[in-house]
């Protein structure tokens, strides 16, 4: 395992404060229909209620996004970011494009297996001295 430099981190940081605030500002944004997909993707697999709208679908990424005990985890493959309370995720791409959210099996497993670098809790990221 890699370790982000302290630049690596502070753009990060940087990257991620700005998806942050648009989305705290606008709520999440979706390529053009994808939360409709996704939703009923999650609805199939009865990872949420079968009445579940799009609106309360995105509630659950805004109290994933808004939650500073949250860990805020990065992928190197795609270059993507995932918010997790160790229950659900949320992968979003450097744009601000929310790419999924759902609950894994098993959330430490999932990430572990796929490349991904716990950069820290949401408070402590936003805390660091540096920024």
């Amino acid at each position: 395992m890699s370790y982000l430099t302290f630049d690596e981190f502070n753009r990060h940081k940087g990257i991620f404060s700005e998806i942050l605030d648009e989305m705290l500002k606008n709520g999440p944004k979706w390529k053009n229909g994808e939360d409709v997909k996704h939703l009923r993707e999650r609805k199939q697999k009865k990872h949420v209620p079968s009445d579940m709208n799009v609106q309360q679908y995105n509630k659950i990424i805004m109290r994933l996004i808004s939650e500073m005990k949250n860990k805020l985890i990065l992928h190197y493959d795609g270059l993507k970011y995932v918010v997790s309370n160790g229950k659900w995720i949320v992968i979003i791409h450097p744009k601000g494009e929310v790419e999924t959210c759902f609950p894994p099996d098993n959330c430490k497993t999932y990430l572990s297996r796929r490349g991904y670098q716990v950069i820290g809790k949401l408070e402590e990221v936003f805390n660091h001295v540096g920024f």
